[in-house]
């Protein structure tokens, strides 16, 4: 990478956003092993930036199946979710 973009990107975002792909599918295949019992028609996911992200896949991914039961709540804040929804 050339100098000027690692002296503004410092943090090496640039790589992260890159790598995301590979991080999805090494998810993924994380995730198909782990087994949750039990009728849940509601979830909270917390997440702020970058880590609401996942919440949001999850989301819209189950949107396109058009047989969402499962109401999802995207937390983003710092508190827990408004009593309501609990």
């Amino acid at each position: 990478m050339n100098t000027k973009i690692k002296e503004l990107d410092y943090s090496n975002l640039r790589q992260v956003i890159l790598d995301s792909p590979q991080q999805l599918i090494k998810g993924s295949l994380l995730a198909e092993k782990v087994k949750v019992s039990g009728n849940f028609s509601r979830l909270v996911i917390s997440g702020m930036g970058g880590s609401a992200l996942p919440g949001e896949l999850l989301q819209m991914y189950l949107d396109q199946l058009d047989k969402n039961s499962l109401e999802i709540y995207l937390n983003r804040t710092y508190s827990l979710p408004p009593q309501s929804f609990s």
